[in-house]
């Protein structure tokens, strides 16, 4: 049965990537938070497959350098870090696990920004200044990025803390 990108199988809900997207974003402009849960690899070490991310709606003129932001690109929707801020006001994009591709967007294209990241029943503040002074240093690592993940991901980290 499918209407407008919804599907239900066995009391499973299924809903296009497109229709989700849509529905945060709404809920984001009416000023709620909204907890997703995280996909894909291109965050690690800081956002993992499985964590939960609490969003909420920013102002563009808010948005900087190291926000988390979900964001509609050419690549499709998106989970990544701001890692610069145009000044013709776009932003280029980059996974905290990626170590060249980057995408662009525009302040309109995005949803919202990541406040916390909760993995183990643990929440993460990504907006206190540790977190921040993390994913900055994670930044100028990208050229060691691969063999810092492969330890990491050896270690057991993976499975258990930021």
């Amino acid at each position: 049965m499918t209407d407008k990108g919804l599907r239900n199988r066995q009391n499973i809900l299924e809903i296009s990537c497109d229709e989700y997207f849509l529905s945060v974003e709404e809920l984001l402009r009416e000023e709620r938070t909204v907890t997703i849960p995280a996909r894909g690899k291109s965050m690690l070490p800081f956002i993992q497959d499985g964590d939960r991310v609490e969003l909420a709606e920013t102002e563009a003129g808010k948005l900087k350098r190291g926000d988390i932001v979900l964001a509609r690109t050419t690549k499709g929707i998106i989970m990544h870090r701001i890692i610069k801020a145009e000044r013709d006001g776009r932003f280029i994009l980059m996974g905290d696990g990626n170590l060249y591709s980057t995408e662009y967007c525009e302040a309109e294209d995005i949803a919202g920004t990541v406040m916390r990241v909760c993995r183990g029943g643990k929440w993460t503040d990504c907006r206190s200044r540790s977190a921040r002074m993390k994913a900055g240093l994670w930044m100028l690592l990208r050229p060691v990025r691969r063999p810092l993940l492969l330890i990491w991901k050896k270690s057991g980290q993976s499975q258990s803390s930021h």
